[in-house]
């Protein structure tokens, strides 16, 4: 689903992948909070959400390219 992150309702999500940088993410964590059910799952693409403290974090090997982070979360 593609929608305008910082308008689109949240709540039906068991789900949300980002790849968006740190001061976006930053930004989206008061309604991903507000709005997600505890047990959803926050899941991004090399940068992390500051002081979120990821329950996993997994290296991807990028080949010729930088490896890739990716980050997990979960609602509580």
């Amino acid at each position: 689903r593609e929608q305008d992150a910082l308008t689109v309702d949240v709540s039906p999500a068991t789900v949300v992948t980002l790849y968006l940088l740190p001061e976006f993410n930053r930004i989206l964590r008061p309604t991903l909070r507000k709005e997600l059910k505890p047990g959803s799952r926050v899941v991004s693409h090399n940068f992390d959400m500051d002081d979120w403290k990821p329950i996993r974090v997994e290296t991807v090997d990028g080949g010729q390219l930088p490896d890739h982070k990716i980050f997990l979360w979960k609602i509580k």
